[in-house]
């Protein structure tokens, strides 16, 4: 039903954004804060390789990034699973963001002493960045699709991601 009705738009006719501007200016926020800690973890392997890391340490902290290639193993669960009250995107975006933003507090108290030390402690970042993408890429599989009614504003979306 819902793919008739995408189909029945004109490619003609000039989207209307009306209504959309919050949730346009809500994905640039989600997407921000999805940005953050990846930024983070791709500043790290400079940090590290300046402390004379080893290549193999430079290698296993860059498994933290696995998450989103893997992500297709656990979408069919965010898929299906949801709580009817809270509705299906909001089941999945409100604890993952808040599942970031703890372990972002945690990372942020204990950032120094894993890493600005004589030998940094490279199992437990990748664990902790592993941990984030896992719950990154969570959220955009659970969060950020868009229902079929509003995909003709994908244009803006789009440049929404992009920026």
């Amino acid at each position: 039903e819902n793919g008739k009705a995408c189909e029945e738009k004109s490619e003609n006719e000039v989207a209307d954004l009306t209504g959309e501007y919050l949730n346009i200016c809500l994905l640039l926020v989600l997407y921000t804060l999805q940005g953050i800690p990846m930024g983070i973890s791709g500043v790290l392997p400079l940090i590290l390789k300046e402390k004379k890391v080893s290549y193999n340490d430079l290698g296993t902290f860059s498994l933290n990034s696995y998450p989103f290639s893997l992500k297709i193993l656990w979408a069919p669960v965010v898929d299906a699973a949801y709580f009817n009250r809270i509705g299906r995107r909001k089941t999945w975006l409100i604890p993952t963001q808040f599942a970031i933003g703890v372990v972002m507090m945690v990372l942020s108290q204990r950032l120094d002493s894993l890493l600005y030390v004589e030998e940094p402690h490279i199992t437990t970042l990748t664990c902790l960045f592993f941990l984030l993408y896992l719950l990154c890429a969570t959220q955009e599989q659970g969060g950020f699709r868009l229902p079929c009614a509003i995909m003709y504003i994908l244009l803006y979306i789009g440049v929404v991601v992009w920026v």
